[in-house]
């Protein structure tokens, strides 16, 4: 009889105890080669306070080779899960040898191989497949690096801080050395080794370093590398006007990864991307360029916010994410509309239920995988928001500044971070969203009067109380509950603003699972309905407008994104001629994000150039993957009655692949996000994301629950649907053992 393994005992946050044992400095040699790599480890080891605690070094998938302590072979004891010492004194400097195989298992945890390189991934707890090590953020310790390896198969080897002397070696085998200055725990440490083209900069801190800057990709994605470049350099000098807060070593590197795992990543000096950030710079739409602008920019900002100031243990995760994610979302503002920047932020926040179930610093966990949600970096933020709003801006960055400076090198908590904060303002009863599940306090009280509403939405003041009115309004009309007349009065004043990107936002119609969330149970088919209802009747009674809209130049994002509602309202309404505008800008619009705009216009469609739209954006298309992932994205997004039959046949299409992470996204993410695909009453798009789920999480587990996501947080359902779904997550968390 088959016996199965007992569930994994849970970590909790109060039992956390300060280390044994302290590294301060880590000196690795490693002798790089896809099926075997030898990592010679040197860790010069410090007892912490007064204790009799052996040495305990954390190890998964490693063959050890030998181990010393000052120089002679030393006794230990070795099982699955790491290594133990038992050492006399309080410093020792133990060395071990241990040999791994890169390309054993694709799992991107550790050293592993990928498409021609090898690459590491630690975070949160990889590096214990590299060495072993007390795999834990609260150990700091400085690092130096030497790689060795094949000169014809890994010209380029990378790792974290300065370089320190490279060389050849007689058997066509050459060196590289790395020190980095900075105590910095081992989730950040990184290694890179391949053929790879470098694109370069330079920057000048306001302290007068030069900073040598390179952006590391493979020969065929070397032209799309010049946007993340640029916005790198913008990054660079906000956090320095805004925050104080300078590039602190010689070199800075990216490096993008085909089908890195988690998307990106902000080791020290080495950040990792996948190909998400390329922009082709024939093909960019400004969604395109806008999402490399918050990756580049995200990961970045992390040098001082996680990487010089550290977390204690991964409870802690959400201050070093949110207040990341809130100095990321301050600098996408400095860079165009700060008001519709800000609307976009907010959207997220209410973009499903997920959060509102989380804590941002929970109590325990059973997978620390799980850790890793949008509450530990949205929801985080908003808390981070908070504190800004208590103290005000400029008194809140004096207590950043003053918090960086006095944490430098050390690894803290939510209470540190608050700790310093409150030295500057009146912070009480902020801790209480710790632990809280339930969203802050984001949503404007509003009246339930639409002509309240209207007013409000029409109004000078804040631009997120418009929008929220609007959006309010919205859904009252959608729902039955107001007439939709007042709606086109309110979206016909609102299309004229001057902020064209906040236009924009103000006229687009709630998402769905916006509206998911006024609605007990929730009945798909109905707000899909009402959604189109006042779709078509906002293009039929404003038809003139958008027409105008349409024929006015569109020179920036805000006016092209208003632009591409004006069009969508249209062929929504199915005016005269609707179809053939749509299909002229999607074959001659002067941007990709035009073209875009009528590609998804047309996607949405029963009118008869949606089948040449499709064919004639993806011939012209073809070799452009990032516009290839938006064809896949149109239909899977299509609301068309059809559009889980075609997303369903879209996976035999053979530009699709599930090792292309945007391509997966865009299709399976799709349908995760189109109401009438996901929540089909036969209930086959639920098993369309559980059966897609579960084919990827043997490879990428974290993947596989992102595409689940929106069935394991689907609002409540009416009872036919919420038997398929509860079917689909059964599977799920039987095969995935998700809690």
């Amino acid at each position: 009889m088959a016996v199965r393994s007992a569930a994994p005992a849970p970590v909790r946050r109060a039992d956390w105890s300060p280390p044994a044992w302290l590294v301060p400095e880590c000196a690795l040699e490693i002798d790089l080669d896809p099926l075997r790599t030898r990592v010679r480890a040197r860790l010069r080891v410090r007892r912490s306070g007064a204790h009799a605690a052996p040495l305990r070094l954390d190890g998964e998938g490693l063959k050890l080779l030998s181990v010393s302590v000052d120089g002679k072979a030393a006794a230990h004891r070795l099982d699955r899960t790491g290594l133990t010492l038992r050492l006399a004194g309080d410093e020792a400097v133990v060395e071990t040898l241990v040999e791994l195989v890169p390309a054993a298992d694709g799992v991107q945890s550790g050293l592993f191989a990928s498409a021609g390189l090898l690459a590491s991934h630690c975070e949160p707890q990889g590096f214990r497949r590299i060495t072993f090590f007390p795999d834990r953020p609260d150990i700091l310790s400085r690092y130096t690096v030497k790689l060795t390896a094949d000169r014809a198969r890994f010209p380029v080897l990378l790792s974290n801080g300065n370089p320190a002397g490279a060389g050849e070696l007689d058997d066509g085998r050459h060196w590289t050395a790395w020190e980095d200055p900075w105590p910095k725990p081992c989730y950040l440490f990184a290694l890179l080794a391949g053929d790879l083209a470098a694109r370069r900069a330079a920057f000048t801190t306001r302290s007068g370093r030069s900073v040598e800057i390179a952006c590391w990709s493979s020969e065929a994605d070397h032209a799309g590398t010049g946007e993340a470049l640029a916005v790198l350099l913008e990054a660079m000098a906000w956090d320095e006007q805004a925050y104080g807060r300078d590039y602190d070593l010689d070199v800075l590197n990216l490096a993008i990864i085909p089908g890195f795992r988690s998307g990106a990543m902000e080791n020290k000096g080495l950040l990792f991307f996948d190909q998400a950030i390329l922009v082709d710079p024939d093909a960019a739409s400004d969604a395109a360029r806008e999402m490399v602008a918050m990756l580049v920019g995200h990961e970045y900002l992390h040098n001082w916010s996680g990487n010089r100031v550290t977390v204690r243990d991964w409870f802690e995760l959400g201050w070093k994410e949110g207040f990341t994610v809130f100095r990321d979302q301050a600098f996408q503002a400095s860079r165009g509309s700060a008001a519709a920047r800000r609307i976009d932020d907010v959207r997220v926040l209410g973009a499903g239920t997920e959060e509102g179930g989380a804590p941002v610093r929970p109590l325990s966990y059973t997978d620390i995988g799980a850790l890793f949600s949008r509450a530990t970096y949205t929801k985080a933020a908003e808390v981070v928001r908070l504190v800004e709003a208590r103290l005000g801006t400029d008194a809140f960055r004096r207590a950043a500044s003053g918090f960086f400076d006095r944490f430098d090198g050390h690894a803290v908590t939510w209470d540190d971070f608050l700790g310093a904060m409150a030295e500057h303002g009146d912070v009480a009863e902020i801790e209480d969203w710790l632990e809280a599940a339930e969203m802050p306090p984001v949503v404007p009280a509003f009246p339930e009067d639409p002509d309240a509403l209207v007013r409000i939405a029409g109004g000078e003041g804040d631009a997120v109380a418009r929008w929220h009115a609007m959006q309010a309004l919205m859904a009252m009309a959608v729902l039955g509950q107001a007439d939709r007349s007042l709606v086109v009065g309110a979206v016909r004043e609102a299309a004229l603003d001057e902020d064209r990107a906040l236009a924009a936002r103000l006229i687009d119609l709630p998402h769905w699972s916006e509206l998911a969330a006024q609605t007990r149970p929730f009945d798909p088919g109905a707000v899909q309905a009402g959604l189109a209802r006042l779709r078509r009747t906002l293009g039929e009674e404003m038809e003139e407008t958008w027409r105008r809209v349409q024929a006015a130049p569109a020179p920036d994002s805000g006016a092209r994104a208003l632009r591409n509602l004006a069009l969508d309202y249209l062929v929504s309404a199915g005016a005269a001629g609707a179809g053939a505008l749509a299909l002229a800008q999607l074959e001659s619009g002067p941007t990709m994000t035009e073209r875009e705009g009528a590609l998804r216009a047309l996607a949405h469609s029963r009118l008869p150039e949606r089948v040449d739209a499709l064919a004639a954006f993806h011939a012209a298309w073809r070799a452009h993957p990032a516009a290839v992932d938006t064809w896949f994205s149109a239909q899977a997004l299509s609301r068309r009655a059809m559009a889980l039959d075609e997303a369903r046949r879209l996976l035999a299409h053979p530009d699709f692949s599930l090792s292309r992470g945007p391509r997966m996204g865009a299709l399976l993410g799709g349908v995760g996000a189109n109401v009438g695909a996901l929540h089909h009453p036969s209930g086959l798009g639920y098993r369309f994301l559980a059966d897609a789920a579960l084919a990827i999480a043997p490879g990428n587990r974290e993947a596989a629950l992102r595409i689940a996501a929106p069935l394991l947080s689907a609002p409540e359902l009416e009872p036919g649907r919420a038997a398929l779904l509860a079917k689909q997550v059964a599977r799920l968390r039987q095969s995935m053992a998700i809690s």
